[in-house]
């Protein structure tokens, strides 16, 4: 297949996300197996067996795999383009979404994992950024990389974590043999997450998050519409047993609805009416009074009609009493555009002081302003803040930090900068940011050690010394 590369989008550690185009001119988004990974037999066969799977779903809700075979001498595929942000990303626009918009949402994404189910595949990655939301606000499950189908043999890469903690069902992370219900459950936390505005699983590292979907229920569980809670229950023997089961529920519910809406069609008719006559009279008396007051030509709009059938309005600016008629009147906005950010191992994103993501994967979001600073978070690496220049960012923590190894003896607290890191013998060596750092050694029965450093980005400074007595 000729295909056409136009920029690189986003970074993960196995893969790299293109924009491209066909010989023919049409979009498409690619998914490149990053170098010197070919050789690995258990991601290619992940990658093969993604691209299998794919090659047998074709629903209006799943993004459509158009083809699959080399990029740049390495492994690729090649899927339909979606042109829109991902669940994720709308959600960080919007906070959260109004109950009738998550139903609008969770209906195709239930059709899509009827089907896919239907077929004897489970996702088992079901999360915000793996939904796309195409240019009509319709939902695409994107993303099969973690899905299995039938007899087909699991494929785990050493030391990985098969999903994300916040969105998997209590058996997934037990290790159990899973169904269908474990993709219910996980689409009932994004829509939990939806319709609260809140991850419905918070920690300060993955094991917290691990321990509380297995024992704790849910934020703001209680408060959720009953399908959803039918959806995350822990016990799967309680849960929805097919996404066709939740279409019924919503679709008696979209019944109910209807029948309250008609009940209170003569009620709302009569309340217009109403309206209408207030509104007339009140127009009526702001007439009178303009007929006696002295009109101000320097602030007028009259808005007329210009085409019925379109809606348009054409609007007519008087001042100092020349006419200049407009098309629109428009304030420009500034202008708007898209980062790809990409951090590993992962962080959380601040822009402003205010979190607006956290990798993997990598997310898109936009700004209005030329540099943005941002502030790039991780537990185990000191806050790196970072200029944004381009609009495809990849941080590797590992890479931006310096680290001190120590050897004291006999032992010693290590101070960096005023602030007490630790007490040797340590295991690991610390993690600094690069630069210029103070370093004091202090055992109450020895004299102090201080040692001025300088650390490069991704060296690492050993210190090894014996501490002398006062």
């Amino acid at each position: 297949m000729d295909i056409k590369i136009l920029k690189e989008v986003g970074r993960s550690v196995i893969y790299t996300y293109y924009t491209a185009y066909d010989r023919y001119g049409k979009s498409l988004y690619l998914k490149v197996l990053n170098e010197g990974l070919g050789n690995k037999k258990d991601i290619q066969r992940r990658f093969e067996r993604e691209a299998r799977i794919l090659e047998g779903l074709t629903h209006p809700n799943i993004v459509k795999l158009l083809w699959h075979g080399k990029v740049k001498e390495r492994p690729a595929l090649a899927f339909e383009f979606v042109e829109g942000d991902t669940l994720q990303t709308l959600l960080q626009k919007r906070g959260k979404l109004t109950q009738e918009e998550v139903f609008k949402i969770a209906k195709p994404l239930l059709s899509a994992l009827e089907y896919v189910h239907s077929k004897g595949v489970l996702h088992r990655d079901i999360k915000p950024s793996n939904i796309l939301m195409d240019k009509n606000g319709k939902p695409k499950l994107s993303d099969f990389g973690l899905a299995i189908g039938k007899d087909m043999p699991a494929v785990t890469l050493d030391g990985s974590l098969l999903g994300t903690p916040n969105y998997m069902s209590p058996e997934q992370i037990e290790g159990k043999n899973l169904d269908n219900k474990s993709d219910l459950y996980s689409l009932g936390i994004v829509l939990l997450e939806l319709i609260t505005g809140k991850k419905a699983f918070c920690g300060g590292s993955y094991g917290e998050v691990l321990k509380k979907v297995l024992t704790s229920e849910p934020e703001n569980a209680e408060t959720a519409p009953e399908v959803i809670r039918f959806l995350i229950n822990k016990d799967r023997d309680k849960r929805a047993r097919s996404a066709g089961e939740v279409l019924e529920m919503l679709g008696e519910k979209a019944q109910q609805e209807g029948r309250m809406k008609r009940m209170r069609t003569p009620l709302v008719i009569v309340s217009c009416l109403t309206a209408a006559v207030i509104l007339s009279l009140m127009y009526l008396n702001f007439h009178n009074q303009r007929l006696q007051a002295p009109v101000d030509h320097t602030d007028l709009f009259i808005l007329a009609p210009l085409d019925s059938t379109k809606g348009e309005v054409e609007v007519v600016h008087k001042k100092e009493e020349v006419l200049v008629n407009e098309t629109s009147v428009i304030t420009d906005a500034p202008r708007r555009r898209n980062v790809w950010l990409n951090v590993l191992p992962y962080a959380e994103i601040y822009y402003k002081d205010r979190k607006i993501g956290e990798t993997p994967p990598p997310i898109l979001t936009q700004f209005e302003e030329a540099d943005p600073l941002l502030f790039f978070r991780n537990p185990a690496f000191p806050e790196i803040g970072r200029r944004i220049e381009g609009d495809s960012v990849l941080i590797n923590l590992t890479r931006e930090v310096s680290y001190l190894r120590l050897s004291v003896l006999p032992w010693a607290e290590v101070w960096i900068d005023g602030e007490l890191k630790g007490v040797t013998p340590l295991d690991e060596p610390i993690t600094i940011l690069p630069g210029h750092h103070v370093v004091t050694l202090h055992n109450p029965y020895y004299k102090d050690e201080k040692k001025d450093i300088t650390a490069e980005r991704g060296d690492t400074v050993s210190i090894i010394l014996q501490l002398n007595k006062e």
